[in-house]
């Protein structure tokens, strides 16, 4: 999970293809969490004119996260480094964000044994996504607390 938050999780993925996204199977074991967990997908474009770049909404999350050290544990598991801000020049514009019940995400459930590193894109169904009324009360519920 990207960000938790008592029992809630969200696994957040990026893509620019709407609701596709890459994947492991070691990233994809949070489907198997207890917790009331939501994948978030965010499709996003290049926008050299009016677009943010990734410094930028790190920044952005930076100011506003209570528990920074957790933040930048994750950051640089995923090969973020601040050191080389200046190499993350591409600016992008987000063009719609979903929310999935983790339940309602695909994933490949098993493998033979002996097989490791399993990498597949899963296609999401937008007809799945939580209308936008149950994330306002997640955020809602989060917010308040």
């Amino acid at each position: 999970m990207d960000f938790t938050f008592g029992s809630l999780g969200f696994d957040c993925k990026t893509s620019s293809v709407a609701y596709q996204h890459d994947v492991s199977d070691a990233q994809a074991k949070f489907a198997d969490l207890a917790a009331d967990a939501y994948l978030v997908s965010i499709w996003a474009t290049p926008d050299p004119d009016a677009g943010v770049t990734l410094p930028e909404l790190v920044r952005r999350l930076e100011d506003r996260l209570v528990d920074v050290g957790e933040f930048e544990k994750r950051l640089l598991r995923t090969g973020y480094r601040h050191a080389h801000t200046s190499t993350y020049t591409n600016q992008f514009t987000v063009l719609h964000a979903s929310w999935f019940p983790i339940d309602r995400v695909p994933r490949v459930r098993g493998f033979d044994p002996g097989v490791t590193n399993v990498r597949y894109t899963m296609q999401l169904d937008p007809t799945q996504a939580l209308p936008v009324e149950d994330v306002r009360a997640i955020l809602e519920r989060v917010f308040r607390s």
